[in-house]
């Protein structure tokens, strides 16, 4: 896992599933950080690293690749936006 913040790379336990053009982004509290990877080719599932392991998380509508994830303003109701990609060698929007 790559900590921006220290310019450092530090290996943490493997992904439950294995993925190829995810979208990830870093949740993060007063109290915590947590990471959360979504999506890739062919895959809906979402995980999430936090405490020291990787968890199961939501699933996402549809199985989008090359997709980003955004963080939403602070007030909002949504922890990560998912946008973009491509779903069958559409994009999408």
């Amino acid at each position: 896992m790559y900590d921006i913040g220290r310019d450092r790379w530090t290996q943490v336990a493997s992904m439950k599933e294995k993925r190829s053009s995810h979208s990830c982004l870093t949740i993060s509290t007063p109290s915590e950080s947590k990471v959360l990877v979504c999506g890739g080719d062919y895959r809906t599932d979402c995980e999430i690293w936090t405490n020291g392991q990787w968890t199961n998380g939501p699933t996402v509508p549809s199985s989008e690749y090359g997709s980003r994830m955004i963080n939403p303003s602070l007030n909002s109701q949504y922890a990560a936006f998912v946008v973009g990609g491509y779903e069958s060698s559409s994009a999408t929007n």
